[in-house]
């Protein structure tokens, strides 16, 4: 048990459900080991369907993960005829209850502990822990082609909603908008098709309609073939609440339309709250 003496204010008021009663949870952190393998830390979590806690005081190997191309996947703690256990399964977790924690649709036996998502050759690309604390938890990707137009920014379609604790996500306008105020953490990538010879991108982050953090910038390519790339980076921007924010992404050259390929482990948004 930590002391609670130390931590400041807004973490009591934020995250004091994590330290006791039913969304505790401790340790469990998830490790990437292979493609398709991933090692859970030892922990231990509160099992609703328990109305208990269930430790696991060494860690849970996952091996031999048999995992379809470009599918997220979820991790869940539960106990096993007594030995705690770790599943990884496409079932979503449902809506928050409590706090931030989280159980499996529909199985309150099962307690969310974070996810993993394949690329394109099936392999384990990324991990998304469970989030600790009452902020913003938010994650989103590209798993749609997006075409657009060239010379001028364009909002970035990510349309694969994986995480909104907070319910900030506009899914038709692709629009992140706070409830609160404070410091957030964006990590913002894409990845854009250079269709023509001598084309150049940019991706930014806008408030309000105005670029407020320039998140990457690529230079005009010389090419003879169409190339991919990814773009993107990780940033801190203070927001109001009700401040409306999108990524966009700008291209021009020698042609006229461009798009964004369809991989979520390349394309996505991650928005955290950090105070």
């Amino acid at each position: 048990m930590p002391n609670l003496a130390n931590l400041p204010t807004a973490d009591l008021q934020a995250g004091a459900h994590n330290w006791s009663g039913p969304g505790y949870i401790d340790g469990l952190q998830i490790q990437w080991v292979s493609a398709t393998a991933v090692t859970v830390s030892s922990g231990r979590a509160y099992i609703p369907s328990l109305a208990s806690y269930l430790d696991a005081p060494n860690a849970i190997a996952l091996t031999g993960l048999v995992l379809t191309a470009s599918t997220w996947y979820h991790l869940y703690l539960y106990d096993n005829a007594g030995t705690p256990a770790v599943e990884c399964v496409t079932t979503a977790p449902a809506a928050p209850y409590s706090g931030t924690a989280r159980a499996k649709t529909g199985d309150t036996s099962r307690r969310y502990i974070g996810s993993v998502l394949t690329d394109a050759s099936a392999a384990i690309s990324f991990l998304l822990p469970q989030q600790r604390y009452g902020w913003t938890d938010l994650f989103a990707a590209v798993t749609t082609q997006q075409n657009f137009s060239q010379g001028a920014f364009v909002v970035v379609e990510y349309n694969a909603l994986t995480r909104d604790v907070a319910g900030e996500w506009n899914s038709a306008a692709w629009t992140f908008t706070p409830i609160e105020r404070g410091l957030y953490a964006i990590s913002a990538f894409a990845h854009p098709e250079i269709v023509n010879d001598g084309e150049a991108c940019a991706l930014g982050i806008f408030v309000n309609g105005v670029e407020t953090y320039r998140v990457a910038e690529q230079a005009p390519r010389s090419l003879t073939n169409t190339v991919g790339l990814q773009i993107g980076s990780a940033c801190l921007v203070a927001l109001n609440a009700g401040d409306a924010v999108t990524v966009r992404i700008f291209i021009a050259g020698s042609g006229t339309t461009s798009y964004i390929d369809a991989i979520p482990s390349l394309s996505y948004l991650s928005i955290y709250r950090m105070q």
